[in-house]
């Protein structure tokens, strides 16, 4: 279980020109040896509110950067899951992924 600010959502958003690079950072946070894997079964999972305010981010910068593509549609299929309890916003659960 690691925890998330919105603070640390708005920085990478406010750094980030590609949504890739903008995912990568969000399961850097998930996953503080991202670099050391070789890849990860599951998805991490959020509660519905930061689920949304991740989104809301992607689809902001998605019309930004990338105004030919599906906005947020690489959160959508790349990123985390929303079925972490609503009374735990702001916390990401990796009980349900497997890192390699």
């Amino acid at each position: 279980m690691e925890k998330l600010s919105k603070e640390q959502i708005d920085k990478i958003f406010e750094e980030s020109t590609d949504q890739v690079e903008a995912a990568i950072e969000l399961y850097k946070i998930a996953f503080p040896n991202f670099d050391e894997l070789t890849s990860i079964d599951g998805h991490p999972q959020v509660s519905k509110v930061t689920n949304e305010y991740i989104f809301d981010k992607f689809i902001a910068l998605d019309k930004q950067y990338h105004p030919t593509v599906i906005n947020g549609g690489l959160w959508m299929n790349k990123g985390f899951g929303c079925s972490y309890p609503p009374d735990q916003d702001w916390i990401i659960d990796l009980s349900k992924c497997n890192p390699e």
